[in-house]
C-alpha cells in the first residue's frame, strides 16, 4: 500500500482530526493545513477536523485557526504540514495525539512522526495536498475554499512556485 493509501486509511480511522503547520506561517503553511482541513470536512462531515496553531499574523485573510482545549488531542489523529522539524511545530500539543502524520516538500533530514510523505520535488506543501486529492477523486472532495488555499499556497511559497500542471477543479 502506498503512504498515500495509508494516510487516507489513518483518516477515516479517526474520529478527531487535528492539523498543524510551522510557527511564523507563509502562504503555503496556511494553504497546506487549511486546505486539507477543508478537504476533510468535505469528504467526512461526520469528523471533528481542526487547523491549530499560533496567530497568522498578517496571513489572516486566507484563514484563521480554531482554539480547542488539550482534552481534543486525545485519541486524536495529528497530521503537520509543512514543517521539516519537529521544533518548528506550532503549538507542543501535536505531541499529545495518538498518531502523528508529516506531509512535507521540505528535505526529510528530520524525520518525526508515525508516517511520513515528503515530497521535496513538490513546489509547495499546497501541492501534495493537491496530489493527495486528485489520487483519491472519489473518496476526497474539493471545494471552492479548499482549491483557494491550495492556490494560495502554491503562489505564495517563498519563491518555489513551478509550472508543472495541476488541476483543482472541484
Amino acid at each position: 500500500m502506498s503512504v498515500q493509501a495509508n494516510i487516507l486509511e489513518e483518516i477515516k480511522a479517526y474520529e478527531t482530526i487535528m492539523i498543524h503547520r510551522h510557527q511564523r506561517p507563509d502562504p503555503d503553511a496556511i494553504g497546506s493545513q487549511v486546505g486539507l482541513a477543508e478537504l476533510l470536512r468535505a469528504s467526512f462531515p461526520e469528523k471533528k477536523v481542526y487547523q491549530v496553531g499560533g496567530a497568522t499574523g498578517d496571513l489572516g485573510y486566507l484563514a484563521q485557526m480554531q482554539e480547542v482545549d488539550d482534552a481534543t488531542y486525545q485519541g486524536a489523529l495529528v497530521i503537520v504540514t509543512d514543517t521539516a522539524n519537529a521544533p518548528r511545530i506550532s503549538d507542543e500539543r501535536f505531541a499529545m495525539g495518538d498518531k502523528l502524520i508529516k506531509i512535507d516538500h521540505h528535505p526529510n533530514e528530520e524525520p518525526y512522526g508515525d508516517l511520513m510523505w515528503v515530497q521535496a520535488a513538490a513546489s509547495s506543501c499546497s501541492e501534495i495536498i493537491a496530489e493527495f486529492w486528485q489520487l483519491f477523486p472519489e473518496e476526497l472532495h474539493m471545494t471552492k475554499e479548499a482549491a483557494r488555499l491550495l492556490y494560495a499556497g502554491i503562489v505564495g511559497d517563498t519563491g518555489r512556485f513551478c509550472t508543472r500542471p495541476l488541476l483543482l477543479t472541484p
